[in-house]
């Protein structure tokens, strides 16, 4: 193919700001054109033409603003060297293969993820994080995101192959999940699907290798597409599905030889088991400080009894001694600390009787 240099008044075009009187770029318009570095779509252009930067081999940075609606087909094709874009938040439709072949790209970054979730992809080479690109928003990398409130529809592709994704909260407003919604995002480690969600679409979430758990909230499973979904298909080894308890032959009998287990709830129990978890270290404490004020040994053998206590307590809280009472855990936790509490009084207070009172009003926990 034969390529050519723009030059402007004489000067080699490499950054390039289309003018503001243009509101569409049209079909081959900079097509081979191997001076372009950087290219900036200004707020009046709404449509990129068929094939208007393909072959641009030497372009590296693209941004296209919020007045672009359309970027029709093989705009950007085969633009080897491009590594980031930066797309603006009108775009409603991508033309097949406008991203194909920008083996380079590594950044597609966005302002607006709601707008980003309704583009209407048709098929995975529309979008260019299909390239295995990672998604930035506002300029930060998108690892952990929850879909806005706003969207009802995760469209078809909208995440396909997305190489930066590892935790997706998907909210009760949703209510279907397309096609290849997030098939190969392979960094994806957890996915929670909202209450609202009705439909799952095929593949929804194949080829996910590094997916261990999904929390599903609707107590009524979501319907598949087909008996032959493949919607969790080729995930980490050992992957489950949290349902909720009343729930769990419902989904054992829609999401077929798939890890089924008891309860959503289980997310409920872990956020409860950090609530009681910080009240068991207050009693803990609280016995401490009674201990605290029965001491008095040497520096020495109150620094060692306190090694011991301390990794006996580490070790029972922790649960590794089977079945252990949780108040022998707290004795042995609070006798720990009360030797370490003597060790800072002697060094912090030379009146050890101020302590003591401070650790009597706190007694009663």
């Amino acid at each position: 193919k034969y390529c050519h240099k723009l030059f402007i008044n004489g000067i080699e075009a490499t950054d390039v700001t289309i003018p503001s009187d243009i509101t569409t770029i049209k079909a081959q318009t900079f097509d081979c054109c191997i001076s372009l570095r950087k290219l900036v779509i200004p707020d009046t252009v709404t449509t990129i033409g068929d094939y208007a930067f393909s072959y641009c081999r030497d372009l590296t940075n693209v941004t296209i603003s919020n007045s672009v609606k359309t970027i029709r087909a093989n705009a950007f094709r085969y633009c080897d060297d491009l590594t980031s874009i930066n797309l603006g938040n009108g775009i409603t439709s991508i033309g097949d293969n406008a991203f194909t072949e920008c083996s380079k790209l590594q950044k597609v970054n966005i302002t607006d993820l709601s707008a980003w979730c309704k583009i209407e992809f048709t098929n995975s080479n529309q979008n260019p994080l299909s390239l295995g690109a990672k998604l930035y928003i506002n300029d930060v990398e998108a690892t952990r995101i929850t879909i806005p409130s706003d969207v009802t529809k995760i469209q078809q592709y909208s995440f396909f192959n997305c190489g930066s994704l590892t935790n997706i909260i998907i909210p009760d407003t949703v209510t279907s999940i397309g096609d290849s919604a997030f098939r190969h995002c392979t960094s994806l480690t957890s996915v929670t699907i909202g209450s609202g969600v009705t439909s799952i679409g095929y593949s929804a979430f194949q080829y996910c290798a590094s997916l261990t758990s999904v929390y599903c909230k609707a107590t009524t499973p979501p319907t598949l597409s087909s008996s032959y979904s493949y919607v969790f298909n080729d995930n980490a080894s050992g992957r489950k599905i949290y349902v909720p308890t009343a729930s769990v032959e419902q989904y054992k009998n829609r999401f077929s030889n798939e890890a089924i287990e008891e309860a959503y709830e289980e997310l409920k129990r872990a956020k409860g088991k950090q609530y009681n978890r910080l009240l068991y270290n207050l009693a803990t404490i609280g016995i401490a400080v009674g201990f605290a004020m029965m001491f008095g040994g040497s520096l020495h053998d109150i620094i060692a009894a306190a090694v011991v206590g301390a990794v006996l307590a580490g070790v029972m809280t922790i649960g590794k001694i089977a079945k252990l009472s949780s108040v022998l855990v707290h004795v042995l936790s609070g006798l720990g600390i009360a030797m370490l509490t003597v060790v800072i009084q002697r060094v912090l207070f030379a009146d050890l009787s101020v302590n003591i009172v401070i650790a009597s009003s706190i007694m009663p926990i």
